[in-house]
């Protein structure tokens, strides 16, 4: 039923309810509550026209078939056969740093953590852009990195959700103001998602200069499916955990214990071991609450 809600929203130039209960027929029992999903796919198209956007040939389909018992041969459609569909630019065939713009994040929050190493002795670490992406979980590396650039890729678990984010992201620095500014773009072809992110840092002496507090704000926007279970206070705790974990990691590369290298096979971030820590802190939190 969905599938034949959203051809017909694409597909019809005009909220026509004849063509719409003949586009549903078959998909659909009384008992679904008929009429009322007839007028809900006749007010989508409707507001669509309305504001501007065109009916899609076909559906955007560009082509029918195999379909039944496995016998069937794909058939072109003749209009597609001649408009061939252009073909996405890829991150591989951006090139420069000036192919990641910047952005306004959809949401921005802000965190922290201290390592107990001098701010110039981590100020140098983060430079280091493949032991980075070795401290965090579920990252590599998928080009060669340069000061400015760095092309990469994040596994996210999440149940039967899996994602593999592939992307690239610009890198700036100032030793003087010991600040940094990561801003990236990516896209996981499998949940048709994408997200813009940005990640501002600022190295504090702390204990006279034996420690370092590094402050974060970070921004991101998120398209697609995945946007649709990405609330934001789950996002928030998540990366807490995340941020907690790459501080950990840092504060073992500091102290000597090399990590295993970017570029090797990388594990998935397991976020249902990271979402059952954040339930379970939440409800610690709870019941404090309810003994105050």
């Amino acid at each position: 039923m969905l599938v034949s809600a959203r051809d017909l929203v694409l597909r019809l130039p005009e909220p026509d309810e004849r063509s719409i209960r003949a586009g549903l027929s078959g998909n659909l029992c009384r008992c679904t509550g008929y009429v009322g999903i007839v007028r809900a796919v006749r007010a989508v198209i409707d507001q669509r026209r309305k504001r501007g956007i065109a009916p899609v040939a076909g559906g955007g389909r560009q082509a029918l078939g195999p379909v039944g018992f496995g016998n069937a041969t794909t058939t072109v459609t003749a209009d597609f056969a001649a408009k061939p569909a252009a073909k996405a630019k890829t991150v591989d065939q951006m090139s420069g740093a000036n192919a990641i713009p910047d952005f306004t994040p959809a949401k921005v929050f802000s965190d922290h953590f201290t390592v107990s190493y001098p701010p110039g002795r981590v100020f140098d670490m983060l430079g280091d852009v493949r032991q980075v992406a070795a401290c965090l979980p579920g990252a590599s590396l998928t080009g060669e990195p340069t000061p400015e650039r760095v092309e990469g890729a994040i596994r996210v678990k999440l149940g039967p959700i899996s994602a593999d984010f592939r992307g690239a992201a610009r890198l700036e620095r100032d030793l003087e103001k010991l600040t940094g500014r990561i801003v990236g773009m990516g896209s996981d072809q499998r949940s048709r998602s994408s997200t813009q992110g940005e990640i501002r840092y600022h190295l504090v002496p702390t204990e006279e200069g034996a420690a370092t507090r590094v402050e974060l704000s970070i921004g991101y926007s998120l398209k697609g499916m995945l946007a649709q279970i990405a609330r934001d206070g789950l996002v928030r705790d998540l990366a807490a955990r995340l941020t907690a974990d790459f501080a950990r990691n840092l504060d073992r590369h500091l102290s000597g214990d090399r990590l295993a290298a970017a570029t090797e096979e990388p594990q998935s971030l397991n976020g249902v071991s990271l979402l059952i820590e954040v339930l379970r802190k939440r409800a610690l939190k709870a019941i404090r609450k309810l003994r105050e």
